[in-house]
């Protein structure tokens, strides 16, 4: 069984949450302190928001694929917002910190 990697960093510690490679429906993810970073993972539907800290890694798809709605305050970000007609979705929100993806189409 083939699985990626999601890590969350939290402080100094890293905290790796290893699930089973699959496409999942939906990921949310909201943290006060710390990066959230993505491996290859396969999902249809993305929420995460960031007070303190990074979105970044590899999304399996293409980017063009997904209406992608992104805010940062005091940072950068690599995606812009894509407002298609899509059942596939990208929602990320940084506070302080930036936001680095890439897609692996």
């Amino acid at each position: 069984m083939r699985h990626f990697r999601l890590s969350w960093w939290y402080r100094y510690f890293q905290i790796p949450f290893t699930l089973p490679e699959k496409e999942y429906q939906s990921i949310a993810i909201e943290t006060s302190n710390g990066d959230i970073t993505f491996e290859n993972v396969f999902s249809d539907k993305y929420k995460c928001s960031v007070e303190n800290g990074d979105i970044t890694g590899t999304l399996n798809g293409s980017e063009a694929d997904y209406l992608i709605v992104v805010k940062t305050e005091n940072g950068d970000s690599n995606l812009k917002d894509n407002v298609i007609e899509s059942s596939k979705r990208i929602e990320f929100n940084v506070e302080n910190g930036d936001i680095d993806i890439s897609f692996t189409k």
